[in-house]
């Protein structure tokens, strides 16, 4: 029996080394601009996975085939990089048994296929948040109109830029619960539902643009939207105190 745990191992490593090799310029490309996310989810992925009942091989493999499909229809090289991600996952539970729901959504989350969700999205919101942030200090600041994502301060224009929303943290903000939520797995040797999961990554969501809602109203009483070391500095308290404590208090 070890000796075909082995043998499976060995076939694992095989097809992925392979599957790299052959796709080494898409993977890449797809490396690029989400590395760090990437390599996490991977991470966790292995460290997180954990013996399951459902045979997984009827989710993934239906997923990565119309995931191919769609990228040979529309040559989108950013869906066949997801299908290779999953397609690995698929290889690990083949030869291990083991499947970390957990990591499979992160990897989904830094995917180039949520990148471009997340780009419309990070527009939407970016406009909607400095309406309401208006709205709130229009008694307690000098700002005469806003157009868009621009405060008019008497003679004075600040534009709140892309980065300025902090919404560069939405993705570190679901990868830091993905580790919370594995290291409370193994700490207390328990598992979380499907359901408990996606309840807890949704909170996240909401605690992400709370931080970034409190984040422009801080940038705008101190004046500081240019990068600057007092600009950083806000983002990461924001990010502290609106995100990581109470993730550390509901997990």
């Amino acid at each position: 029996m070890n000796h075909l745990i082995s043998y499976q191992k060995r076939v694992f490593l095989l097809i992925t080394i392979c599957l790299i090799i052959v796709n080494y310029n898409i993977i890449m490309i797809g490396l690029d601009s989400n590395l760090f996310g990437i390599l996490c989810s991977v991470g966790l992925f292995i460290i997180g996975g954990r013996k399951t009942n459902f045979n997984i091989n009827y989710l993934l493999l239906p997923f990565i085939l119309i995931l191919e499909f769609i990228s040979y229809r529309l040559h989108t090289k950013s869906v066949h990089f997801l299908a290779l991600a999953l397609f690995v996952c698929f290889l690990y539970y083949s030869a291990t048994q083991k499947f970390s729901f957990i990591a499979f959504i992160s990897i989904l989350l830094f995917s180039s296929v949520f990148n471009t969700f997340f780009d419309y999205l990070s527009t939407e919101i970016k406009q909607s948040l400095c309406y309401y942030v208006y709205l709130f200090l229009k008694d307690f600041l000098p700002i005469t109109k806003i157009e868009g994502v621009n405060f008019y301060l008497g003679e004075s224009r600040i534009s709140i830029d892309t980065a300025c929303m902090g919404l560069s943290m939405f993705k570190t903000g679901l990868l830091t619960s993905a580790f919370l939520l594995i290291f409370e797995e193994k700490k207390h040797q328990k598992y979380f539902s499907i359901l408990q999961v996606s309840l807890f990554f949704a909170v996240v969501v909401i605690l992400n643009v709370i931080s970034n809602y409190f984040r422009i109203i801080t940038l705008l009483v101190f004046n500081c939207t240019e990068e600057n070391t007092l600009h950083h500095t806000i983002g990461i308290l924001c990010f502290l105190f609106y995100q990581i404590v109470p993730m550390l208090y509901l997990v």
